[in-house]
């Protein structure tokens, strides 16, 4: 915002009188019981969103790998999924793209 303001993008720089707050640092980690994950997806507001939310919590993907799964990528007989994409600022591809890749196909373009 200050930049934003030098530049003159913007008059007033909304964040100038905003306190600095400090969050302290806990080596502390909180895992969920199978039954608070159960609980909490149980909240979820459609089956996709408590499918995803039960699927991270069990297997540890993390969103981009959610979100670029597929059907085809579920072996419910072996029970086993086949992390084979991701998708990251608007792009869903086999690895995570450079930014160099990502100024050149634009926003929201998906590679072939």
């Amino acid at each position: 915002m200050a930049r934003a303001k030098r530049k003159g993008w913007i008059t007033v720089n909304p964040c100038e009188d905003a306190e600095k707050v400090t969050v302290k640092r806990s080596e502390d980690f909180n895992v969920l019981s199978v039954e608070q994950v159960h609980a909490a997806a149980r909240e979820a507001s459609s089956g996709l969103l408590r499918a995803m939310f039960l699927t991270a919590a069990f297997t540890g993907l993390r969103m981009g790998e959610l979100l670029a799964l597929r059907g085809r990528h579920v072996d419910f007989g072996n029970r086993i999924l086949h992390v084979q994409r991701n998708y990251v600022d608007g792009i869903e591809d086999t690895q995570k793209p450079s930014a160099a890749q990502r100024s050149a196909l634009g926003p929201g373009r998906r590679r072939a």
